[in-house]
């Protein structure tokens, strides 16, 4: 599949940056599906938005509470930096393995809507 730049949610074509990626998408409809055939995915709104905080607020969640910790805890300046980044950094290998076990769950799971271009 090819991920064009006219989508409305074009995070996909971002991602691919103009290279075919591989995907696989739920077909309830079992609509007929060539390679190279132009396609429109969804996903559940709440589902994206569930995803959508987990990946950008979960990481300066931990950030900041990490910080504000050192910062109690009378630490120097760059001590609180580095909480900091040690809870960016932790917050960044949550969400990897958060994400990992929502990849495994079929709401996240793209399907497939309409054929839009064969080929």
């Amino acid at each position: 599949m090819q991920f064009t730049k006219s989508c409305g949610q074009s995070v996909l074509a971002k991602v691919g940056d103009g290279r075919k990626l591989q995907i696989s998408v739920d077909n309830p409809d079992r609509l007929p599906v060539k390679p190279d055939d132009q396609v429109v995915l969804g996903v559940e709104e709440s589902t994206f938005l569930s995803a959508s905080l987990l990946i950008y607020l979960l990481p300066l969640v931990a950030m900041f509470v990490l910080a504000v910790f050192a910062q109690m805890a009378a630490y120097s300046e760059p001590v609180v930096i580095l909480s900091a980044l040690a809870g960016l950094l932790v917050g960044f290998l949550a969400v990897r393995l958060i994400s990992r076990r929502f990849g495994r769950n079929c709401r996240f799971q793209p399907v497939l809507l309409r054929v839009v271009t064969h080929t």
